[in-house]
């Protein structure tokens, strides 16, 4: 079977057998579109991982995606973008290494919070994955008159 996260809709905590006791830091419903298909999905977004479940709004939901954060991108879509009856004010576009899907928000203001949460924790997970520095040994033991 497909992994399901516990979701209590009191404490908005979440545990996935992968990370037991995660908090989302925002979740919500949204529409993804993808071509011609229109699937109604949730959102959680984690610090490091961005969880899509189903909208079944009983006590587990089944895990349809799990993606790391340092995989995702997003971009805003404009009205000429995908189809016309796509609402550009509360939506973008969402995609990682295999996929890419229009997502639409119920409103323009969770649009913009889901859109600004993302690029901050994308931008802190693709840092975490990019050393400031890189150690490197260089041996001149070969190299005649190097100082």
């Amino acid at each position: 079977g497909s992994p399901s996260v516990e979701v209590d809709a009191h404490s908005e905590n979440a545990t996935s057998p992968e990370g037991a006791g995660h908090t989302p830091l925002i979740h919500s419903p949204v529409e993804l579109k993808r071509g011609c298909r229109k699937e109604k999905r949730h959102l959680f977004l984690f610090s490091d991982l961005l969880l899509i479940t189903n909208t079944n709004y009983q006590k587990t939901l089944k895990i349809e995606n799990e993606i790391p954060l340092n995989t995702i991108w997003t971009a805003n879509c404009s009205d000429e973008v995908g189809e016309a009856n796509t609402c550009a004010s509360r939506s973008f576009v969402l995609g990682w290494p295999t996929v890419a899907f229009v997502a639409t928000f119920s409103s323009s203001e969770l649009k913009e919070k889901w859109h600004s949460s993302l690029q901050r924790y994308i931008n802190l997970a693709k840092e975490k994955d990019q050393p400031k520095s890189i150690p490197l040994k260089i041996f001149t033991e070969d190299i005649k008159n190097c100082v």
